[in-house]
């Protein structure tokens, strides 16, 4: 409809001096719009696909500025590997979604898989019918490709700032299952939340040179909080990696002791922790990877006897241990890793 339509008796002789037809006053007054009658209707954005959705360390990815500086840095400093967040984005890694594993094994599962805690028999395909002693398990991703070159360089290239990195985000995805546990009625209180390194002998640390499930667990603790403790040790045995894999859970299950530092009694001066602050908290055992479970299992049973005979906690008092890895060996590189790990620690061989 014309202007004209709107002002019948109107005519450009009535119209104030200096005006034009576009501004004539008209009633009623025309609705205003938001786009040019030129323009084209603007489109609704695109739903995003689930790939689109998940989440990805696109936002933390390189900028122009910190490509030109790790090229600088490469050329004139010798830099072999850039930082976790350019690594990451320019290998397309991000951490895996609850959905994409079990829940209480840490395996790689596929779309209902995995039935829920509250199922009469929980758990994946791999797991359904065991009793580990972890209520429940988190890990970042499957231990290969960028993610496994990393965890190498923590543990034998001595990288602390890495280790720290990789740390806050497990922490990220302990905070996740914090979240989801909250959501299915299992609050944690934070106020007795610990944090427990999954440890490494004493002389192999002292040969590596970092320790570096405390490097991680530190990298946790600054995400979701609590409190790092040991309260268990471990003897010299054969590495995990020296043994093959249907032998590891022997291997594993006489290493760990309680420590003396933290029991209570003439040592509890240094443990600083008591009995009641143990029962009915939330311990997260931390290590770096999960292959057959063997160190894991071993040493969350050892947690569990030294909180029940050392400090006296019973049995429907015990805290609920989590178990917590950055990756986890694919299910069929388990089976027989001993080789290929060997090989891949050959490049670090001048560092231990």
């Amino acid at each position: 409809m014309d202007a004209e339509d709107h002002n019948p008796g109107g005519s450009p002789e009535s119209l104030p001096a200096g005006s034009s037809t576009a501004e004539r006053f008209v009633w009623p007054p025309l609705k205003p719009t938001t786009t040019s009658p030129t323009e084209p209707p603007t489109q609704p954005p695109a739903r995003p696909s689930p790939q689109t959705a998940r989440p990805t360390n696109a936002g933390i990815g390189p900028s122009p500025l910190s490509t030109a500086i790790t090229q600088i840095e490469r050329t004139w400093l010798g830099l072999v590997s850039s930082p976790w967040p350019i690594r990451s984005a320019e290998a397309g890694w991000s951490p895996n979604t609850p959905e994409e594993y079990c829940w209480r094994c840490g395996r790689t599962v596929g779309p209902f898989e995995v039935t829920p805690p509250e199922s009469a028999d929980p758990g994946c395909t791999g797991c359904r019918g065991t009793r580990p002693p972890w209520s429940r398990f988190i890990r970042l991703g499957d231990y290969a490709g960028v993610l496994r070159e990393a965890i190498l360089e923590i543990k034998f290239a001595q990288w602390r700032r890495l280790g720290h990195t990789l740390g806050v985000e497990l922490g990220r995805a302990i905070e996740r299952r914090i979240e989801w546990a909250a959501a299915d009625g299992t609050r944690i209180d934070r106020e007795r939340l610990f944090l427990v390194p999954i440890p490494a002998p004493l002389l192999r640390r002292m040969r590596m040179g970092i320790d570096h499930t405390l490097v991680l667990a530190r990298g946790v603790r600054s995400v979701v909080g609590g409190r790092i403790i040991r309260p268990i040790a471990r003897r010299h045995s054969p590495s995990q990696l020296e043994v093959p894999p249907s032998q590891r859970q022997r291997n594993a299950a006489g290493s760990f002791v309680a420590s003396r530092r933290w029991l209570p009694g003439r040592w509890g001066g240094l443990g600083r922790l008591q009995g009641p602050e143990l029962a009915g908290a939330t311990l997260i055992a931390i290590d770096d990877v999960k292959t057959t479970g063997a160190t894991m299992t071993a040493g969350c049973r050892s947690l569990l006897a030294a909180i029940q005979k050392g400090w006296g906690v019973p049995n429907k008092q015990l805290p609920q241990i989590w178990a917590a890895t950055v990756g986890v060996t694919p299910e069929r590189e388990a089976r027989d890793d001993t080789g290929d790990v060997a090989d891949s620690l050959s490049d670090f061989a001048p560092l231990t």
